[in-house]
């Protein structure tokens, strides 16, 4: 069968951090029950713990997807989040019996698509978006302090994308035994884009701004003939804004 949904990813040290923490999974193959599987893992912790608990968080959730056989649309979305928890368990394992591993933990956000819907699992502060009918929408929710106290409404949007916390998330792969996973799945349509990233993005360009990217018309995903080379290209577009805007994180960027 043709591949009509193919992703590409690209992830980029930025201009202040020394190594890059994050992991990403671009699989357009068959995995198990899934058509494919895109990973987003963004690492923290000491020396090179952070590297290691995200390449570690992929790995074991491409590990355990090979082993499913069947599944349904809700099954294939509860398959992502058992994966994501058994991924937390091999991870916090690691952190607890190895000192230099200690306190290790990463974001993730995962999806997979098929012909009719795209499923997905989200913990951390990474996103995942939808571009839909020219608006671009955010799918995941920011697992994060500022968040928290956007939602009770004790501060402003303005005030939450410039406050002092925003870093501080409130949800990771690998920091405690048990892990809540966000997981669910949206009907999409061929000419649907998908965008996950790293903060290392979000935090350093405005949605406007990624918006403006990705509609851009040099980047016309349903009519251009090199679909992949528009991809990339646009991923290339919307690191070097990361970069020009501080580029104060890793940077990671998947367009399905």
């Amino acid at each position: 069968m043709q591949r009509t949904h193919i992703g590409i990813g690209s992830t980029h040290t930025g201009s202040v951090r020394k190594k890059n923490e994050d992991t990403i999974v671009v699989h357009n193959e068959d995995i198990g029950i899934l058509r494919n599987v895109f990973i987003v893992a963004d690492g923290m912790g000491g020396h090179k713990a952070g590297e290691v608990a995200s390449k570690s968080a992929a790995d074991n959730i491409i590990h355990y997807l090979k082993s499913a056989v069947s599944g349904t649309e809700f099954i294939s979305q509860n398959l992502l989040r058992d994966a994501v928890v058994f991924a937390n368990k091999m991870v916090f394992n690691m952190a607890f019996t190895t000192k230099k591993h200690q306190g290790m933990g990463t974001t993730i956000s995962i999806c997979s698509r098929d012909e009719n819907n795209m499923y997905y699992a989200h913990v951390g502060d990474g996103r995942i978006y939808v571009l839909r009918n020219g608006v671009l929408k955010q799918v995941s929710n920011d697992h994060t302090l500022v968040n928290e106290m956007l939602r009770q409404g004790s501060i402003s949007e303005g005030e939450a994308h410039k406050h002092p916390q925003r870093n501080i998330i409130t949800r990771a792969v690998g920091t405690e035994n048990v892990v809540e996973v966000d997981c669910g799945y949206l009907p999409m349509k061929d000419d649907e884009v998908i965008l996950i990233c790293s903060d290392g993005l979000s935090d350093m360009v405005e949605d406007k701004k990624i918006w403006e990217i990705l509609t851009n018309d040099k980047y016309n995903f349903s009519t251009t003939e090199d679909k992949v080379k528009a991809k990339q290209l646009c991923i290339d577009e919307l690191i070097a804004a990361a970069i020009k805007a501080g580029g104060k994180d890793n940077i990671s960027v998947i367009l399905i």
